[in-house]
């Protein structure tokens, strides 16, 4: 689902679907007050917002074997006492998704697409050898470390 038909609504058009990979290439924002008010956001084209948030997805889950979030901030959480990490990955992790790629920090959006198109690439080698290559391919094109470094993948990461 591309462009303005990508929304919430079309990830949950059907509850009962888990894709094997969901790449969301949108804008996210950390919520460091609230961390499971951390959210993607979603356009309609025609300047209405929706978002998806960490809360949102322990209520309405949306399933995917790997989630890929190509968004600002997208992979940062907050510890809590018991060790657990409040955020987007964790949430999606609860959704039942084995492995979420994420950004810690607010990420260039024409160097993340050539990386996440990278990533893509090599997938089928399974999402770690796919991000090193990626990585190492953003390292040789001289992307600063802004750029590949912000990145990171949690979970079951075997092809």
């Amino acid at each position: 689902v591309l462009g303005t038909d990508a929304s919430e609504t079309a990830l949950r058009a059907d509850n009962n679907k888990a894709w094997s990979v969901l790449h969301l290439a949108t804008h996210g924002v950390y919520n460091k007050a609230e961390p499971l008010k951390s959210a993607l956001f979603f356009s309609d084209g025609k300047g209405a917002i929706s978002t998806l948030t960490a809360s949102d997805l322990l209520v309405k889950p949306v399933r995917a074997r790997l989630i890929v979030l190509s968004a600002c901030e997208s992979g940062i959480g907050q510890v809590q006492t018991d060790n657990d990490i409040l955020g987007l990955p964790r949430s999606f992790f609860i959704s039942g998704a084995h492995s979420v790629l994420s950004s810690l920090w607010p990420v260039s959006d024409q160097a993340t697409s050539q990386l996440m198109k990278d990533f893509h690439l090599n997938s089928e080698l399974g999402a770690g050898p796919a991000l090193g290559l990626a990585v190492s391919k953003a390292r040789q094109q001289g992307q600063p470390a802004s750029v590949y470094a912000a990145f990171v993948l949690n979970g079951y990461v075997a092809p």
